[in-house]
């Protein structure tokens, strides 16, 4: 069974009793769209490798310095789903063509795959170029110098959070932390 909590800004907060089951499918209309890496475009050295594991069983791999991948979309923000594993190397990110401060690492101890390697959120929403460059070097740890790209995802979604009725905090709020009394300050 499932107890759905409307919020007041219309989402929903879903419960759901699953009684030992492992695996748990939520179907409806969401706002988030996703990309196989087999529509994305690539320029450079990229190889695929079939993975059971992988988003609809596949992902690109390169360790050549300056090999790019890249997407169009419409929307405010956007992830990029990648496989991380002992072997995984470095590479940049540019949205927009302004490469963003934080890029990618996709080394990881232990192979993991369908991972949120990278994301932003806040972004215009509007049509978007994500272009992500292998740097062809890795971290110091690291036994390789790998990406490996899975899929986009990105969404259009807009939404009020609000505070309910009262509208939420409207002034200066002060906080001292260790004040344990109930009354104000």
């Amino acid at each position: 069974g499932y107890v759905a909590q409307r919020l007041p800004n219309g989402d929903y907060i879903v419960s759901i009793r699953h009684d030992g089951e492992k695996q748990i499918v939520v179907g409806g209309n969401d706002s988030q769209s996703e990309v196989d890496d087999s529509r994305l475009t690539y320029h450079g050295a990229w190889r695929t490798a079939s993975d059971a594991e992988d988003w609809a069983n596949g992902v690109h791999i390169s360790n050549t310095r300056g090999a790019t991948v890249s997407y169009s979309f419409v929307g405010n923000e956007v992830r990029v789903i990648g496989q991380v594993n002992p072997q995984g190397g470095l590479a940049d990110v540019y949205i927009d063509s302004v490469k963003q401060l934080a890029g990618i690492d996709f080394w990881n101890p232990t192979k993991i795959d369908q991972q949120i390697v990278y994301s932003k959120t806040g972004l215009e929403n509007r049509e978007h170029t994500i272009k992500i460059v292998a740097q062809g070097s890795r971290n110091p740890v690291s036994a390789g110098d790998y990406v490996y790209i899975d899929a986009i995802q990105f969404s259009a979604a807009t939404g009020e959070n609000g505070f309910g009725e009262g509208g939420g905090p409207r002034g200066n709020q002060r906080f001292i932390f260790g004040y344990t009394s109930r009354k104000d300050y």
